[in-house]
Order: C-alpha cells, then structure tokens, then sequence
C-alpha cells in the first residue's frame, strides 16, 4: 500500500514540475474522485463507507496538493529593463 501511495505522489510531483503547481491540484482532485467512485465501497458514489479508506482519501489529497505546491513551478514575472534605450544617464 506505500509504494502505491508513493507511485501516485510521484505522478502529481512529476505534473506539478513539468506543467505546474495548479496542474498537480487538478490531478490530485481529479484521482480522488476517481478513487471515491471507483475503487472504495460503495462503488459509483462518492461516499466512502470505511473509517480507514476515507483516512487515507483524505491523506492522498493532502500529500498531493502540498507536493504540488511545494515543487510546482510559478510563471516567471516579465523583468522590466529600466533602461530600454541603452543610453544610461541621458
């Protein structure tokens, strides 16, 4: 069950650097849908009936956005040249 954990957090760390912290939100949101529906009983609702898989749902969703945010990357601010006409002191 860890190196499935794992597996999972490295995916959204992968996004996150590659395309962006938001990214990274987007997927870590989405598979915990997908995992509420699908994977955890009762199946096609998103309800999760056990204690321990609703844990573990809450704990994917929180690795997942912190990893996104701690290694997304943010869009760069344009510089601003101050001396755009290369004569200084003129």
């Amino acid at each position: 069950m860890i190196g499935e954990e794992m597996k999972r957090r490295g995916i959204v760390v992968v996004v996150a650097m590659r395309f962006g912290s938001a990214a990274g939100i987007l997927g870590t949101l989405g598979a915990a849908v997908i995992f509420a529906g699908f994977l955890f009983h009762p199946l096609m609702s998103m309800k999760v009936s056990e204690a321990a898989e609703r844990s573990n749902l809450i704990w994917m969703i929180i690795g997942g956005i912190s990893a996104s945010e701690l290694v997304g990357m943010r869009p760069k601010k344009p510089r601003r040249d101050d001396d755009v006409s290369g004569a200084s002191g003129i």
